[in-house]
């Protein structure tokens, strides 16, 4: 996926969720990327929490037909017109043009806004300082996937030299501090990140 093109656009916003639908059915950003979205000079920056792909129409609902895409993008491609793929996001920080504020934006991104992924520079600014989490934390956490978001999110960010390790210990320890030193939280979440972090 290119970068620096974006992926799709806007199409329900909160100051506290958006919804994107995705241009191509299967062409966008994995779980846990940071993404942005852009609109005049304004950039809001956001985390992928989930995606789903599905009907168009909610009175159509796919079934089975006991064969593999491959046959049936060769035998019927019309019904993968009448998919669409839909991602969540929740938005973490927004640029005023000098500063990057480590806060849920003032207003909603725009309905028809386009979302993209961030640039490695754009990621390495990001990451630069670890006040992210706490509104990671404050709206991420009524999701059922958290833990696993929050590991996509580091896995991802490590992945691309994104993340350096003084900014990685800040990270975890302000997450001891907002678990309230839940010790076997804690534990289980250093032992999952230590397969790919040290």
């Amino acid at each position: 996926m290119n970068t620096q093109q974006p992926f799709g656009e806007i199409i329900a916003s909160s100051l506290t969720s958006w919804t994107i639908q995705s241009w191509l059915l299967d062409d966008y950003p994995p779980f846990g990327a940071i993404i942005e979205i852009i609109y005049q000079e304004n950039k809001h920056f956001g985390v992928i929490c989930d995606i789903k792909t599905g009907p168009k129409d909610a009175s159509r609902t796919p079934f089975a037909f006991g064969k593999t895409i491959q046959e049936l993008k060769q035998e019927q491609p019309h019904i993968f017109q009448l998919l669409q793929t839909t991602i969540m996001a929740i938005p973490l920080s927004y640029s005023d043009n000098k500063n990057l504020i480590y806060q849920i934006p003032k207003h909603p991104a725009p309905i028809h806004a386009f979302a993209q992924l961030c640039t490695l520079q754009e990621l390495r600014i990001f990451f630069s300082n670890a006040h992210w989490i706490i509104t990671f934390f404050n709206l991420a956490q009524q999701n059922a996937l958290f833990d696993e978001l929050l590991i996509a999110v580091l896995h991802n960010a490590h992945s691309c030299q994104a993340l350096d390790k003084e900014t990685l210990q800040e990270i975890i320890d302000i997450f001891c501090l907002l678990t309230q030193d839940d010790y076997r939280k804690l534990k289980i979440f250093l032992q999952r990140i230590e397969a790919f972090i040290y």
